[in-house]
């Protein structure tokens, strides 16, 4: 099986293990709002769909992130920029881990107990770190691939947008919404790399 392959078949798990499957969850769970509701809170401790959350979502996800994250070595130019920013994405494999490993309390609260404190510690790290790196990718592909480093850079400030609404607290009846945006744009960008980004 081709690396190319390899990245395509991690990419559509990614969609719909982290795009599909929390809205399936979302929709039969009640009371669950898309909207202002965090993805972490279908996996909650004592969430009713807890556990297909969390095996069903988190652990593929994770686990598909890290091939293409590996993927990403072989398919972009080898300069400093680039592979800096691409170690900088494995941190999202570690996030959704910890998600597995420590899922957040009741409503995600912004401080709660040691698994909820760790849960926003790994995910902070995660949006930081991502931010970091897809802005270091785009300036890494400005010359060899200037259209996808657009692409990149338009992602870049899709995720941090979402990031910084979501942490500013000011649209707390929208804080699912703005999440959903950061998530799903960088699925977006990695199913362009997948199936777009030609090496």
């Amino acid at each position: 099986m081709t690396q190319n392959l390899i990245n395509r078949v991690a990419v559509i798990v990614l969609i719909v293990t982290g795009v599909v499957l929390p809205q399936i969850i979302g929709s039969i769970q009640n009371n669950y709002s898309h909207k202002s509701q965090f993805l972490s809170e279908l996996g909650a401790t004592g969430a009713p769909y807890q556990l297909l959350n969390n095996y069903g979502s988190l652990l593929p996800i994770a686990i598909a992130a890290f091939v293409l994250v590996f993927g990403l070595y072989y398919k972009f130019p080898r300069n400093k920029p680039i592979t800096f920013g691409i170690s900088l994405l494995f941190v999202i494999s570690i996030s959704y881990l910890s998600g597995f490993f420590f899922p957040c309390d009741s409503g995600c609260p912004v401080t709660g107990s040691l698994k909820q404190n760790l849960h926003n510690l790994f995910g902070l790290f995660q949006y930081l770190s991502v931010i970091t790196g897809l802005f270091l990718i785009f300036l890494g592909l400005r010359k060899s691939a200037p259209k996808f480093s657009i692409f990149t850079l338009l992602i870049t400030i899709l995720v941090l947008t979402g990031f910084l609404q979501v942490i500013s607290g000011e649209m707390e009846n929208w804080q699912g919404a703005w999440q959903r945006l950061s998530e799903y744009s960088l699925a977006l960008w990695f199913f362009a790399t997948a199936f777009w980004y030609k090496n």
